[in-house]
């Protein structure tokens, strides 16, 4: 709950529970009479107020720690996936998601269940739904990653972040500033999905995804191996991976410098594709 409405809840319970230390003229009534209609609507409207206050903010706390499981059932998914894998010869002939698919079906998290290898929840309890599940390249290996409706979520919250960021600053086109309020906005840079890594050249390193506003306006995403820093926060403008449009390009494991991006003013996303990204040798994953 904000403090703004924490205090105006206090504020509330104080003035009815003691209304004259709250420096209100009104007396409860003592008598066989009971309430009177005009005290009745008081304090329904006062339950009203609170019930405003309090049921979104507690709503939202269930919704956080709800997302909070989940990441934490999908970590532990994983990880007894790779136990699996290790563990059953037949699962670990497997080379792609349609090979486990024939041998588990496609709810991979109550196979794992029911055989032994996994104990708890096989659902997102976010959206009530099946993960979804892909396998995916991994050093000289494979791992399962086990998806649902929050990794999107978290992704598209980041977006609203920048696009806020963006327009505080006016569409100035001054990312390494944009980039500085995201993160402070956000908390942190998204760390690309391993199924955005596969096939990338990157597979199984870590990489942040870092907005950029082209010449024209639009705002794309790249991502590099650098943590942010507050020294540097665009990662000398280096780009491993980009996102447009929900697309996935890369250069195939070589980092390039993309800091001109800016200077790009042509008429849409698409030239921007067209031109820019496939002179700099990004191509589609």
């Amino acid at each position: 709950m904000k403090e703004n409405d924490r205090n105006i809840a206090g504020l509330i319970m104080i003035a009815w529970i003691f209304p004259k230390e709250a420096g209100f003229d009104m007396e409860r009534r003592k008598d066989s009479r009971g309430f009177t209609l005009v005290e009745v609507i008081v304090v329904l409207v006062i339950l009203a107020i609170l019930a405003a206050i309090l049921i979104p903010a507690y709503t939202g706390y269930i919704k956080k720690t709800e997302k909070t499981k989940c990441a934490i059932q999908r970590g532990d998914l994983e990880k007894k996936f790779i136990a699996m894998f290790n563990y059953d010869p037949q699962i670990r002939s497997c080379t792609t998601t349609a090979d486990v698919i024939k041998i588990t079906g496609t709810n991979v998290a109550k196979y794992m269940l029911d055989n032994g290898y996994y104990e708890g929840e096989t659902k997102c309890p976010v959206y009530d739904q099946d993960y979804e599940f892909k396998l995916i390249p991994s050093g000289a290996g494979y791992r399962g990653e086990f998806t649902c409706g929050c990794a999107a979520d978290e992704f598209s919250k980041f977006a609203a972040a920048v696009k806020k960021a963006a327009e505080e600053l006016n569409n100035s086109g001054k990312d390494s500033e944009l980039i500085r309020n995201v993160y402070k906005a956000y908390g942190s840079l998204p760390k690309v999905s391993e199924t955005e890594l596969a096939s990338t050249g990157y597979d199984g390193k870590t990489m942040y995804w870092r907005p950029y506003q082209l010449g024209n306006g639009n705002i794309i995403y790249f991502a590099n191996l650098s943590p942010y820093s507050e020294g540097n926060p665009q990662g000398s403008w280096n780009a491993g991976i980009i996102k447009v449009n929900g697309e996935v390009y890369s250069t195939g494991g070589k980092e390039t410098n993309i800091a001109d991006a800016k200077n790009y003013k042509g008429k849409d996303i698409d030239h921007f594709v067209d031109e820019y990204l496939a002179g700099k040798g990004f191509k589609k994953k």
